[in-house]
């Protein structure tokens, strides 16, 4: 049996990706933020927004993180895998 596989993927300013979360079904806004939370970390230097904000500054502001990230992140849908 196939079951799609979801996944959050945030891109940088210079156009890598960043991906993080992995669910069986389409995850809720609650577990994106959860996630988005749980991932801040000062040593990672990719981008929140095209605006600059750094993995730094969201850190430090993780309530206005939650909110673009959760604007702003591709969710996907990968290929289904048996």
């Amino acid at each position: 049996m196939k079951n799609p596989i979801w996944f959050i993927n945030l891109k940088t300013e210079s156009g890598d990706e960043y991906s993080f979360g992995y669910w069986k079904s389409k995850p809720s806004e609650k577990e994106i933020a959860a996630l988005v939370v749980e991932n801040l970390s000062s040593e990672v230097s990719y981008y929140v927004t095209d605006d600059g904000k750094t993995m730094d500054w969201a850190k430090e502001n993780p309530v206005e993180a939650i909110e673009l990230a959760l604007l702003n992140p591709e969710l996907k849908q990968l290929s289904e895998i048996e």
